[in-house]
């Protein structure tokens, strides 16, 4: 009886040339390790970061990430966005995610979650990283439990 073993199958148009077009050609995740906390109005990086290559500048790049988020008393209000390199992809000081966190004295926990579709128009090397600010009082926490935060970076042929 005979076999045949292949490592990948690709698509390839008429010409033969591949057509990666809405395929998702890598993956590229990271699972951060540590607690990180802010008590500052402006925006600083997390431990929660990847780094990837496109291979072709019509490419995007899907931004997903999530991780357990705490503020340490009432009504501590945490804003999470994703920067690309130094960019904030949502633009200026705007955020992609808001978390409140109620009205209980002792704080509250919950779960943040962001996505982004991306397009950097680049070959190089790029960085994708969550960013975080506290807008009231009290202190925030990203990845509060430790170890729990996930950023992952997906290529999608353009």
């Amino acid at each position: 009886m005979s076999k045949i073993f292949v490592d990948t199958i690709e698509p390839k148009t008429s010409d033969g040339v591949i057509n990666a077009k809405g395929m998702i050609i890598q993956v590229v995740s990271h699972r951060n390790s540590g607690v990180n906390s802010t008590t500052s109005s402006t925006f600083v990086a997390t431990d929660s970061a990847v780094t990837i290559t496109p291979t072709s500048t019509n490419s995007k790049i899907l931004i997903q990430t999530n991780a357990p988020l705490y503020g340490n008393n009432n009504n501590t209000h945490t804003y999470t966005t994703i920067y690309r390199d130094n960019v904030n992809l949502a633009g200026g000081t705007t955020e992609l995610q808001l978390f409140a966190t109620g009205s209980d004295a002792m704080g509250r926990w919950s779960n943040g979650s962001m996505q982004f579709l991306d397009s950097p128009n680049t070959t190089s090397a790029v960085t994708y990283t969550v960013y975080f600010r506290n807008s009231t009082s009290g202190t925030s926490h990203y990845d509060a439990n430790g170890g729990m935060a996930i950023i992952t970076a997906m290529e999608i042929g353009g």
